[in-house]
């Protein structure tokens, strides 16, 4: 059981939320927080590892987070880029010390 005060603006916009589309207020509330919990555990707990492999919604939820990192990265004007030759390169000596 969850009990929480919201700002008024958010309890009605929340309200008309859950009225339009005939769900709960608690449906709305759960997938929030279903959809942020990770984001908050890496904000608050970050030197806590994941007690559990991940499922594959946690790691659609990762993968998704790393994709839109990578492409706020990639649009800042000192952003490098590396050619498809030298990508395979670093992989290469990467896999080749890996070997050793």
């Amino acid at each position: 059981m969850l009990s929480l005060r919201l700002p008024e603006t958010i309890e009605t916009r929340l309200t008309t939320l859950a009225r339009t589309t005939g769900r709960t207020k608690s449906f709305y509330a759960k997938e929030a927080i279903l959809k942020h919990i990770d984001e908050l555990e890496e904000r608050y707990l970050p030197d806590q590892s994941p007690t559990s492999p991940m499922d594959k919604g946690e790691h659609d939820r990762w993968f998704k987070k790393q994709v839109e990192q990578g492409l706020i990265e990639a649009d800042k004007s000192d952003a490098k880029w590396f050619s498809e030759a030298e990508v395979a390169e670093q992989l290469d000596q990467h896999i080749h010390a890996a070997s050793k």
